[in-house]
């Protein structure tokens, strides 16, 4: 009989010794999870909507300038364009001039300072404006940042032009429907200043909208949506006078 109750209560204290041993090692895991624990302060909401996670293969940290004529003028592009230069003086006339090409070969900029006049002239209502915009060059108040497709006017054809132009109000003003004659391509060749008889072309041209005309607006609409847009943007409002 004693050996039974002694059987029954030492099986009640082992029991009774697991649900404690279990309740210890539940408040431990308990602490540990809630004071012990190394903690990230990086969360993975944070990771997605941080601000300090770039694309630097998109950042302009090289120099392409006027090597010819002493302007100073300068660009800057991203470390993995391919950039190519060519100067030629003839008659006192001369260029020079670069041309910047993206990485994947969707974009082109060409990036020109010269000597001499230019000639040509623009005839209104040879073609209109069906998408414009504008924005200024924060550090060379000569010229203005153009993006825009002109239709002409007797047939169905789009022409497309990024670039800069000279910096007055009326190109500010512009809308769909204007004349283009004020952002024609012969008036983009803009003063850059040292030169009294000199100019400065400055362009993008992209490669799936061959000698930037269409006969629809869809190729220029994806063209908006692109990296390389972007980019080549960027470029042209990096125009500045080295110091």
């Amino acid at each position: 009989m004693n050996k039974q109750k002694n059987q029954q209560g030492s099986a009640h204290v082992i029991v009774i010794a697991i649900l404690v041993l279990a309740l210890l090692g539940t408040l431990g895991f308990i602490f540990w999870q809630n004071f012990m624990k190394p903690s990230s302060d990086l969360k993975i909401e944070d990771i997605n909507n941080s601000s300090e996670i770039v694309d630097e293969s998109n950042e302009l940290t090289q120099i392409a300038e006027d090597q010819t004529f002493g302007t100073n003028l300068a660009i800057k592009y991203p470390r993995d364009w391919i950039v190519t230069h060519a100067s030629s003086t003839k008659n006192g006339m001369g260029l020079d001039n670069s041309i910047l090409t993206s990485s994947d070969g969707g974009v082109k900029i060409n990036f020109s300072v010269g000597v001499g006049g230019v000639g040509g002239f623009c005839a209104p209502n040879e073609s209109i404006i069906s998408f414009i915009d504008t924005d200024t060059i924060p550090k060379y108040s000569n010229a203005i940042f153009v993006s825009a497709v002109t239709k002409i006017s007797s047939a169905n054809e789009y022409t497309y032009y990024m670039g800069i132009s000279n910096n007055n109000d009326q190109k500010k003003t512009l809308t769909i429907g204007d004349d283009s004659c004020p952002i024609s391509l012969l008036s983009n060749m803009v003063s850059p200043g040292s030169l009294p008889s000199g100019h400065l072309q400055l362009y993008a041209t992209f490669s799936n909208v061959e000698n930037g005309i269409s006969t629809s607006l869809d190729d220029f609409n994806q063209i908006k949506t692109t990296q390389n847009y972007i980019t080549a943007k960027d470029i042209i409002q990096s125009l500045y006078i080295k110091e």
